[in-house]
């Protein structure tokens, strides 16, 4: 008796230091009751408030109809849903390594490219068009557009 007499004194200091009434208690109580019988654990009970207050914003309505719109459209419940996307959403930090190490990639090649094109032989031969022509009299004859060659005479073949 002299325990259940201490845990009432306790319980009183409790609800005096947090300000709560008696009438207050007896809610939280009937909540957390309410709680239980609906499945979920305590541990879950923070959860499900900040849910409650999530349904105040305009936003919260949208998503639940998109996810059923999702669900009805796919055949896919909500558990295969948020499976999918945690599943997509632990590989994307992978993926945009991947990302990067392919875009270095190419820069790196651009960059050749680009170096390649400076160098006069190549400017040569990509801006002028050699065309030989075999004849019957068997004489080469080159024939040279030499619109971009940096310099007066072409080279020698």
């Amino acid at each position: 008796m002299l325990n259940e007499v201490e845990s009432l004194r306790s319980l009183s200091v409790e609800l005096y230091k947090s300000k709560l009434t008696m009438e207050e208690a007896r809610q939280g109580h009937s909540i957390i009751k309410a709680f239980l019988k609906l499945g979920i654990n305590p541990e879950k009970h923070l959860n499900l408030i900040e849910v409650c207050k999530k349904v105040e914003d305009p936003g919260f309505t949208e998503a639940a109809l998109k996810l059923s719109q999702i669900e009805t459209q796919t055949g896919v419940g909500y558990h295969q849903i948020t499976s999918v996307f945690e599943k997509a959403q632990k590989q994307l930090p992978q993926l945009e390594e991947k990302i990067a190490e392919a875009k270095a990639e190419l820069k790196s090649i651009s960059d050749g490219v680009l170096k390649n094109k400076q160098e006069p032989a190549f400017n040569w031969l990509a801006s002028s068009t050699l065309l030989l022509d075999l004849s019957a009299s068997t004489y080469i004859r080159a024939t040279y557009q030499i619109a971009r060659w940096p310099h007066r005479n072409p080279p020698l073949l």
